[in-house]
């Protein structure tokens, strides 16, 4: 959600539109953009795009993935029975290998707990570029602004937008701590790291790919 708020950000700035750009510590999707309809009866634009249009994919390392979607859907949400993050591990097994219909699921539960490389087809458009998702914002900020270069953003508003990274957060991020402690715990588990690695496999071995 972070990304859509720095993207709505270029929106506004890429149709002119007047705003004061603000930071918040519970980013929702439901931005000025997304209640707006990204403004497209707008069509005075500030900067030519791209053609093609450049397209790029968030990527997250897969335990760091997990360990995010346990402390969002079972800590922040309560939607777990209390299972802890071994136990909720099996569940998940259990609803993907069993071909538990996914439309069924509540939209947390398939953005989420289903593996990365069923999406955008990461796999097979060549055409993506890909970022990579960490706590090091620096890390993020740079490579979202090659994205952003390609996509012949100018610099000085990209730069603006990008503070988000560093200063906006949603209001479903686990803190610090917890995210310790649920990774330390994944970490120690031979049996939940086995099960991770198989739900998971194409997504490590795309990870492991475009690091």
């Amino acid at each position: 959600m972070i990304t859509q708020q720095i993207l709505c950000d270029i929106i506004k700035d890429y149709k002119g539109i007047s705003y004061k750009r603000g930071f918040s510590q519970k980013v929702w999707f439901l931005n000025d953009c997304k209640l707006n309809g990204n403004y497209l009866n707008i069509t005075v634009v500030k900067w030519e795009k791209p053609n093609p249009p450049i397209k790029f994919a968030i990527i997250r390392e897969p335990i760091e993935r997990f360990v995010s979607f346990y402390g969002h859907f079972c800590k922040k949400l309560d939607q777990c029975e209390q299972r802890n993050i071994h136990q909720f591990a099996v569940w998940i097994d259990f609803l993907i290998t069993n071909h538990s219909d996914p439309l069924s699921w509540s939209p947390t539960l398939i953005n989420h707990g289903l593996p990365q490389t069923r999406f955008c087809h990461l796999t097979s458009d060549k055409s993506l570029l890909f970022v990579h998702y960490s706590q090091n914002r620096t890390q993020m900020e740079e490579e979202l602004l090659n994205v952003f270069e390609k996509a012949k953003i100018p610099r000085d508003l990209a730069q603006k937008a990008l503070q988000h990274l560093h200063h906006s957060s949603t209001y479903h991020a686990s803190n610090d701590s917890d995210r310790f402690v649920f990774t330390e715990a994944v970490a120690k588990n031979p049996k939940t790291i086995a099960i991770l690695r198989k739900l998971y496999k194409e997504d490590f071995m795309f990870w492991k790919t475009h690091l």
